[in-house]
């Protein structure tokens, strides 16, 4: 019978041609703390420590999913984000760091916690951004829509297990032109991937993570700001924040469709790389 340095020296030779050592070493400590409660620790204080038949079935079936470059979110049906675990599954991105930036830069900006404020997500796959920004301000009323029914179910179950009151409604933006009532905040990480990346895309993204949630309809991929921007004339607040996500690619691009009589203090903010990532903007 196998033990556990055994299993995990068997992962480090089959994956070397797409991970480091270092970060196989990350992948096997994740996978055997998530499904067994083992601790790298333990195998190093006790190398001998075996591995049942069905701990070695599973932990094989892992490693093929690994080799064909499946995330591990995917795997474990886990990320953290934003201090908290998310359930995550093929039918929605994998949250970035960078939008936890995001939802940072908004609290912060959008600071008065006690005030009481309307607030619109718009493709929200599997929650992160409303559940986030509504277990820091109890008193917000958040609404978040996606195009996605099976999106949806996930948001609402992670609503449910992080104790998070979001409205959760499945419609597409692109049809969308009024909302319940008016917002003080709309905020959005749309599909932003032009087609020509699509081949500077790792698979382990291309073949598992939603081709919907990456990549704009069609030939433009402004497409969903110039809608969401267009939104705001009818349903955003005079004064009221529009907050989105952006491929820093289109920065200029995306500057020229914010009209200034429209919407004034358009900011850029950089994310952790340097990157040009968000854009907030006050409507008049």
């Amino acid at each position: 019978m196998l033990n556990f340095k055994e299993i995990r020296a068997k992962y480090l030779n089959d994956l070397k041609e797409i991970y480091t050592d270092n970060e196989t070493i990350t992948l096997f400590n994740s996978i055997i703390k998530h499904f067994y409660n083992i601790d790298s620790t333990e195998i190093s204080l006790d190398p001998k420590k075996k591995v049942t038949n069905s701990q070695l079935l599973f932990l094989v079936d892992i490693l093929k999913d690994l080799k064909n470059n499946k995330p591990l979110q995917y795997i474990t049906n886990s990320v953290f984000f934003y201090n908290n675990n998310f359930y995550v599954d093929e039918s929605v991105l994998i949250p970035r760091p960078e939008t936890e930036e995001l939802i940072e830069w908004l609290l912060n900006k959008e600071n008065l916690a006690f005030h009481e404020k309307n607030i619109l997500d718009i493709g929200t796959g599997c929650g992160c951004i409303p559940i986030s920004l509504k277990l820091v301000r109890k008193k917000w009323h958040i609404s978040s829509i996606d195009i996605s029914e099976n999106a949806i179910k996930v948001a609402k179950l992670n609503s449910s297990n992080l104790c998070s009151e979001v409205n959760f409604f499945c419609k597409d933006i692109m049809k969308l032109n009024k909302w319940i009532q008016p917002l003080d905040i709309i905020i959005s990480n749309p599909p932003y991937l032009s087609k020509n990346e699509k081949k500077n895309i790792k698979p382990n993204v291309t073949d598992y993570e939603p081709s919907i949630a990456l990549f704009p309809p069609g030939n433009d991929p402004l497409i969903f700001y110039k809608k969401i921007i267009n939104f705001c004339k009818k349903n955003l607040k005079s004064q009221g924040v529009l907050y989105l996500e952006i491929n820093p690619i289109f920065v200029e691009s995306l500057k020229l469709l914010f009209d200034s009589t429209l919407f004034k203090n358009l900011e850029i903010k950089k994310d952790f790389n340097s990157k040009n990532r968000f854009v907030r903007a006050v409507k008049n």
